[in-house]
Order: C-alpha cells, then sequence, then structure tokens
C-alpha cells in the first residue's frame, strides 16, 4: 500500500462512520442502550443491595467537610467553617485562572471560550471551577483533620449502598 492510498482507504471509512454515528436511528438506538445497561448496572448489582455506609473517596470527604459532623466545640466549628469557606473562594479562584489561563488562553482551546465573541470567552468556566472547588474542599477536610486529634471528615455519606444506589440510577434514568 502506497500512503496515498491508505489516505483515501481513511477517509472512505471516516465518511462511513460519520455518516452511521450521525443517523439518527443509531443516535436513538444509542441511548435506549444506554438505558438498559443504566439498569443493569444501579438496579442489578448486588453491591447495591447492601446495607454498608456508601463511601465516596475525594467528593464524600468535601462533601462531609461542608454539611456532616459538626464538633460540639464552638472554636473547632469555627475552624471547619472558617476552612471550608476558604476552600470555596480558593477553588473558585483557582479554577477560573486555570480556565482562563491555561485552557482558554495558554492551549487556545475553543470550547473554553478561545477566539469567541466577549459573552462566550466563558464557556466552561462552571464546568472547571467546581473540579477545583471539590478538589479545594478536599485538601481542606485533610488540613482539618490534621488539626484535631481525630479523625472528624471521612468519605462516608451517612447513607447505605442501597440508598445511595437507588438515588444514582434516578439521577442517571433522568439525565439520560
Amino acid at each position: 500500500f502506497s500512503i496515498c492510498c491508505m489516505a483515501k482507504c481513511w477517509d472512505k471509512v471516516k465518511g462511513f462512520c460519520k455518516y452511521w454515528f450521525y443517523h439518527p436511528v443509531i443516535r436513538i438506538l444509542t441511548c435506549c442502550l444506554l438505558c438498559c445497561l443504566n439498569f443493569v448496572i444501579y438496579a442489578e448489582d448486588p453491591a447495591n443491595e447492601s446495607f454498608c455506609e456508601f463511601e465516596v473517596f475525594f467528593f464524600g470527604e468535601a462533601f462531609s467537610l461542608v454539611f456532616l459532623q459538626y464538633p460540639d466545640s464552638g472554636w473547632l466549628c469555627l475552624l471547619k467553617i472558617a476552612i471550608w469557606i476558604t476552600a470555596l473562594f480558593l477553588g473558585y479562584a483557582c479554577g477560573r485562572l486555570f480556565h482562563h489561563k491555561i485552557l482558554r488562553d495558554g492551549l487556545k482551546l475553543r470550547m473554553f471560550g478561545y477566539n469567541c465573541e466577549a459573552k462566550e470567552r466563558t464557556k466552561g468556566t462552571w464546568a472547571v471551577q467546581g473540579v477545583f472547588v471539590v478538589l479545594a474542599l478536599y485538601i481542606g477536610a485533610l488540613i482539618y483533620n490534621g488539626l484535631q486529634n481525630e479523625e472528624d471528615v471521612t468519605a462516608g455519606m451517612l447513607a447505605t449502598d442501597l440508598e445511595m444506589g437507588r438515588i444514582l440510577a434516578c439521577i442517571a434514568w433522568f439525565f439520560d
């Protein structure tokens, strides 16, 4: 095979795939298959039927820092609130900076607003900031646990696997 022949073959394969990936019947069948697979994963998984505490590494600590297990001591409670408020602002600022300086201006990604109108220059900012806020809250949870003798902030979400399996299945079916 010559390079020219391989390029022509690749163009034909690319055109064939593009036609079938954009075909409406294939797109509808993909959505139906996704719903069926979500049912198999969330409704038939035996781990979802257990009554163990649901633990999510990384996000569980961030959730626990903000919403769960506040201490009885006044200064520890204020320290916990100060840490998560600081983490929220730092995550917001670092996420915005990362979006603007690296993703949009540095890598020049159009999906993040490069070379767009002024009102579209913040495309994707909320998603990047959300990731950075969760990261900052996780780091804040590690700092809070390091400042006290016992581990107060854990990955536990105060729900069982059964309850969270049902919630996640509803969320997946809703967004599909």
